[in-house]
């Protein structure tokens, strides 16, 4: 008897905004990322405006295409401020609260 193959699975990139179709879940999503720190935080602010389609993030934030270019293709951690920036373009703010307020 002759032994089958094993089919072989198909790996799909998972990509984070497909799944996130709120401004809620998008807080919470960048909020788990920035609290465990493992993800480049670049990378999902940039899940968070594909899940928005802001396409204009350049127009928006202030920040020059070529710092847009800089935080998503180049794979460069971005300044606190440029976070500001796109965080404000998705209509949310950055806050730092205590560990004990949890």
């Amino acid at each position: 008897m002759k032994k089958k193959k094993p089919k072989k699975l198909k790996v799909i990139p998972f990509k984070p905004a497909m799944y996130l179709s709120s401004k809620e879940g998008i807080c919470l999503y960048l909020q788990e990322v920035i609290n465990d720190g493992s993800e480049n935080i670049g990378e999902c602010l940039e899940a968070a405006m594909a899940a928005l389609n802001i396409l204009n993030i350049a127009q928006k934030t202030g920040l020059s295409q070529k710092e847009i270019s800089h935080i998503f293709y180049r794979n460069k951690q971005p300044s606190v401020s440029s976070v500001s920036k796109i965080l404000h373009a998705l209509d949310l703010k950055l806050t730092v609260v205590s560990k004990d307020t949890r």
